[in-house]
């Protein structure tokens, strides 16, 4: 990614990650993807629109009966529904049923 900053560099590094994690089928992953996907989206717009594919395997997450997977799904997707209150909550309906 030549000619960006170092930090834009690693902030998608970490997105493409936080991604291919929470594909696999490893619970432990999955937890680490969505904490990693929360921290992400926490103060980063860009962040929260690159994520946004996140959403149906976090919703998966809320599926699992474990509360252990619970509160990291549900405060990533917290953070990714901020200034996108109408886009998220579509989402979640959809991927609910």
């Amino acid at each position: 990614m030549d000619g960006f900053p170092p930090e834009a560099e690693a902030t998608a590094v970490a997105v493409r990650r936080a991604l291919e994690l929470l594909q696999l089928n490893d619970p432990v992953l999955r937890v680490q993807a969505a904490r990693d996907i929360r921290r992400l989206t926490k103060t980063s717009q860009r962040c929260r629109r690159q994520l946004r594919q996140a959403v149906a395997p976090l919703v998966s997450m809320l599926r699992v009966d474990s509360s252990e997977f619970h509160e990291p799904a549900l405060l990533a997707l917290l953070n990714l529904a901020v200034q996108d209150e109408k886009y998220v909550p579509l989402l979640l309906l959809n991927n609910l049923y």
